[in-house]
C-alpha cells in the first residue's frame, strides 16, 4: 500500500543504502580486497529498477555490513515498489544504524511547524565524530573572514573538514 510521505522521506530511502555502505566501509587491512556484498539485497535492488541508466557502481548493490539494512529494519528494501515510510519510520531505522555502528550518530535538531521532529544524521569515521565541534566551530570561524586573518584562515583550512547537508521536505516550512 503506498503511503504519503514527504519529500524527506523519499530522499531518505535514496540515501539509507548509501548511509549503510559508507558505515560498512572498508578497514586500512581490507583496501585491497574486494568488498563483500549483500547478495540479496543487491538481487533486489536490480530487480526492482525499472531502468538501466538508473544503475551505477553507487547503487547497485549494497556491502555487506553487521550495520542492520533496509531490508532487515522493514522487512523491504529502500525503494521497493508501492511501498514507502513515514519520517517517524525512517528515524527509527537511523537510530538503529546509529546503535549498530560508532560512524553514525543520530541528533534531534527540532520539531517542524506541526510538532514533527527534524533529525540530523552524522556519518563520518570515529575520530572526526569525537571531533565535531571542533570542525564545527573552524567552520564557523571561516563563515565570517572579518573576523580572521589570511594566516589563521589557512590554518584552520588545513585543519578542518568539509560538512556535506542534505535535506528535502514537502512544505517550505519543514
Amino acid at each position: 500500500m503506498v503511503r504519503r510521505l514527504g519529500v524527506f522521506s523519499v530522499l531518505a530511502l535514496f540515501l539509507l543504502p548509501l548511509v549503510a555502505g559508507v558505515v560498512a566501509a572498508q578497514t586500512p587491512d581490507d583496501k585491497y580486497r574486494e568488498p563483500r556484498v549483500d547478495e540479496e539485497y543487491t538481487r533486489l535492488i536490480r530487480e526492482v529498477t525499472t531502468e538501466p541508466f538508473f544503475m551505477t557502481p553507487l547503487v547497485d548493490h549494497l556491502p555487506a555490513s553487521d550495520v542492520p539494512t533496509p531490508l532487515d529494519h522493514f522487512g523491504v528494501i529502500a525503494g521497493m515498489t508501492d511501498v514507502l515510510h513515514y519520517p517517524e519510520e525512517i528515524h527509527d531505522y537511523m537510530r538503529a544504524v546509529a546503535a549498530a555502528s560508532p560512524r553514525v550518530e543520530v541528533l534531534t535538531i527540532g520539531e517542524s511547524e506541526e510538532g514533527r521532529e527534524h533529525i540530523l544524521v552524522i556519518v563520518a569515521d570515529e575520530d572526526t565524530l569525537e571531533n565535531i565541534e571542533r570542525y564545527k566551530e573552524n567552520l564557523r570561524r571561516l563563515g565570517d573572514p572579518r573576523n580572521i586573518t589570511e594566516e589563521e584562515a589557512q590554518e584552520l583550512i588545513g585543519s578542518s573538514k568539509p560538512i556535506y547537508w542534505a535535506t528535502g521536505a514537502i512544505h517550505s516550512t519543514e
